[in-house]
């Protein structure tokens, strides 16, 4: 009757790490869909940037640069929350984990982490972190430069990034 009991303890521990790790993998692959929409659509919104202000700038063009720019800005800071979100999911089902882990949970040790290395699985959580906020700051540098290519202010192409580099290679 005993090892029958520390058998089903056993199945159980493996469940409940089973169900927690599936949960943690879910929410890795949630993170890494978030991240490739999100390059696909700054890409995109990037490109609309580019062309709509490639010439002259007009009220009209303003406006559309402006559009765009409030558009991918925007897009960033949702995508920061949501890649936020399944992050403090994650470190949540590890807390979890470690609070009710195999050893409390059914009184046996599986000997099993949930994460293999906890240190690369937060690296690897770096550029998901980061990228939207700086994404965040290149919209503002292009909303002013469109600002100051409007009002006159901000070099051509040809003048950019220093007019001597230009006159050298004429």
């Amino acid at each position: 009757m005993r090892l029958a009991d520390e058998q089903k303890k056993e199945t159980n521990a493996a469940a409940f790490h089973d169900r927690i790790r599936k949960r943690i993998v879910d929410e890795d692959n949630v993170i890494n869909h978030r991240m490739m929409w999100s390059t696909l659509a700054q890409t995109s919104l990037f490109t609309a940037f580019g062309i709509s202000s490639i010439e002259r700038i007009d009220v009209f063009r303003l406006g559309l640069s402006l559009a765009i720019a409030l558009i991918g800005f925007t897009t960033a800071i949702l995508t920061q929350m949501a890649i936020t979100a399944a992050r403090n999911e994650i470190a949540s089902l590890i807390e979890k984990y470690m609070n009710y882990n195999a050893l409390h949970y059914t009184g046996i040790q599986l000997g099993i982490d949930i994460i293999a290395d906890p240190k690369n699985h937060k690296d690897g959580h770096r550029l998901p972190a980061y990228m939207p906020g700086l994404i965040m700051a290149l919209w503002g540098c292009a909303v002013l430069y469109i600002l100051l290519k409007f009002s006159g202010a901000a070099p051509t192409y040809r003048e950019w990034p220093l007019p001597f580099v230009w006159q050298a290679w004429k």
